[in-house]
Order: C-alpha cells, then structure tokens, then sequence
C-alpha cells in the first residue's frame, strides 16, 4: 500500500495512529466550505453529498480537525511513487 505497509491499519503500538471519528446518523453536502483539500484542482467529491460527518481526524495521535475547523497543521502529502514513502518507518 503505497509503502506504508506495516505503518497503518490499525491502532497498535508502532502505528501511526492516524484515523477519524466521524458520525454515521449525519450527512454532508462536499464544497469548499466544508472540504480541506491540498489539491488545486479541489475535491472529487465536490458537490456530493456524503452519508456521515467528520467530526475529528488525528494524525499519529494528534487532533487535527475538530469541531468544523482545522486544530493543528500537520502532516504532507504522499503521493504513490514518491520518494518520501522509502523514508517512511516500518
């Protein structure tokens, strides 16, 4: 997966723990009010309704989106192929 085996997928020691609290009874209409995106282009999901909320999403264990607002700037975009997967810890 990307080069990130063994780094993701559960909450266990040596994991990232990177993963989002969202709520299942609540839906969201995607736009750039409501949608953090690093990409220019905007979201694939712009203008779709999606069938939960986030509430919160962590980032190796840190908050950083609650409350409808971004808590902490953190982390980088990791695109397949790049090289900074090879530096990743396993």
């Amino acid at each position: 997966m990307m080069g990130i085996l063994g780094t993701k997928g559960s909450l266990a020691v040596g994991k990232f723990a990177d993963f989002v609290v969202w709520d299942a009874e609540e839906s969201l209409l995607c736009n750039e009010e409501t949608i953090y995106t690093y990409n220019p282009e905007g979201c694939l999901y712009q203008n779709a309704v999606v069938e939960c909320e986030v509430k919160s999403t962590y980032l190796r264990g840190v908050e950083v989106f609650g409350n409808g607002k971004l808590t902490e700037k953190r982390g980088r975009v990791l695109l397949a192929g790049s090289p900074e997967l090879l530096l990743l810890p396993t």
